[in-house]
This record gives structure tokens, C-alpha cells and sequence, in this order.
């Protein structure tokens, strides 16, 4: 059963909740351009993202400004 939708533009919660997934910051390589390294995302291990992502740091994730985590909690 879902839980409530909530959401956050906190990086350092947005941090937290990957990091608990094991989940880190990547950007995606197929957006990148002269001195834009393109669309940031949060990659989890197992999933698509081992050819198209190129990893980075938490420090490059922070510096984007317009940042969302959006995501229902499961009630169990």
C-alpha cells in the first residue's frame, strides 16, 4: 500500500535517502555539451545506468540549484 507523496529540494535529504538505497550521483552522459555536463540524476546499483551515466561527486550534485526528490514511502 502507498504511502503520502512527499517532496524535497533539501540536498542533504535527498542525499541521505540515496545514500540508504545505495544510490549516488551521475550525470547523463548522452546530455552532455561544451561545458555542461548535462542532466544530473540519482543511479542505484543493478539498474540501466552503467553505459550511460558518468558517475560524480555529491559536491557536483549540490551545485545544481533546481534539484526535486519526489517519492512515496511504503507503509509495511
Amino acid at each position: 500500500m502507498p504511502g503520502e507523496n512527499h517532496v524535497t529540494t533539501n540536498h542533504e535529504v535527498i542525499q541521505r535517502w540515496a545514500e540508504s538505497r545505495g544510490g549516488h550521483p551521475a550525470f547523463v552522459q548522452a546530455t552532455a555539451s561544451a561545458g555542461d555536463p548535462g542532466i544530473i540524476r540519482i543511479d542505484f546499483p543493478g539498474y540501466s545506468g552503467e553505459q550511460s551515466l558518468s558517475p560524480t561527486s555529491w559536491d557536483e550534485f549540490r551545485k545544481e540549484p533546481r534539484l526535486c526528490l519526489s517519492g512515496q514511502n511504503r507503509q509495511r
